[in-house]
């Protein structure tokens, strides 16, 4: 039976732009010549919200997260 490690790659800010897609694209490159496969990528929005004496203030973030996996080798 196949075992499998995995690998969570965590990113705090969302693609804007080519530049940035680009890099990600890189980035992906590298861990597939290092085996892992891309299992599942999830965009996260992130709220925080903190009172005040007067006034609530909200704070938007993008995130992404990405999960890797590739078999598990003897070491």
């Amino acid at each position: 039976m196949k075992k499998w490690e995995y690998k969570t790659i965590y990113r705090e800010t969302a693609i804007e732009d080519q530049r940035e897609a680009d890099y990600i694209g890189d980035m992906l490159s590298g861990y597939g010549c290092d085996g892992w496969e891309l299992v599942s990528i999830t965009d996260q929005i992130d709220s925080t919200k903190n009172a005040g004496k007067n006034a609530v203030i909200s704070v938007k973030t993008s995130s992404l997260i990405f999960i890797m996996k590739r078999e598990y080798q003897e070491k």
